[in-house]
């Protein structure tokens, strides 16, 4: 019988501890304290430090002169240490991966959004004179091509706006195709009639200040 087999049994009796009982607070079976007992194989590492606790016996004790168990407990502690190792390098790449998928995931839908539900915004930033017609701005550009059929041309003055304006559409060749659209305050209009990807300019009338107007 090993020393460390004989520490186990020694110790178990002298805490009058049955083998069950023994294996009870270890959460093992029975037979697995046997084995112990009779040499048939080793508690691991974990397990080990347990016994040491429950049986009052310091590991050292416990090890003493089991050259073979030491070094499978080396062994495996080394193999804890890789594979905590492992974990610190894949842990943060899955991580970093999950951040690209969802950043990527969120790029799609962004872009099937901008196609099924298009939108733009213009801004009329400098209305000074009621009486007087302000070109609407989108970003650089001042007209708006409606390049697919997923447009409602629905056209929307902003609750936060001034107050109601009166809009006019004018074509790529300077022509007026809509004059004198009234858009109150917070409400819409829709202009289904006008076509699909050819350039259009809008003009606002308004109370002096600044307008946003959303195109979807």
């Amino acid at each position: 019988m090993s020393r460390i087999a004989e520490n186990i049994k020694s110790r178990r009796v002298d805490k009058n501890l049955t083998q069950q009982e023994l294996a009870d607070s270890l959460n093992v079976s029975r037979s697995t304290v046997s084995n112990w007992e009779t040499n048939r194989n080793y508690p691991d590492l974990d397990t080990l430090i347990k016994i040491s606790d429950l049986l009052d016996i310091p590991l050292d004790t416990l090890l003493k002169e089991e050259k073979k168990m030491v070094k499978e407990i080396t062994k495996e502690v080394k193999k804890s240490a890789k594979r905590k190792w492992v974990l610190r390098i894949i842990v943060p790449l899955f991580v970093l991966s999950l951040v690209i998928s969802t950043y990527s995931i969120i790029q799609n839908v962004y872009s099937v959004n901008k196609i099924f539900f298009p939108m733009e915004i213009g801004y009329a930033k400098e209305v000074s004179k009621p009486e007087e017609w302000n070109s609407i701005f989108f970003e650089e550009k001042d007209y708006l091509i409606f390049k697919n059929i997923f447009w409602n041309k629905e056209i929307t003055n902003s609750i936060n706006n001034e107050g109601d304006i009166i809009m006019r559409v004018k074509d790529s060749k300077g022509n007026v195709v809509k004059e004198d659209l009234k858009i109150l305050q917070g409400n819409s209009i829709i202009l289904k009639d006008l076509k699909k990807k050819e350039k259009y300019y809008f003009e606002i009338k308004g109370s002096p200040g600044e307008y946003v107007v959303t195109f979807s």
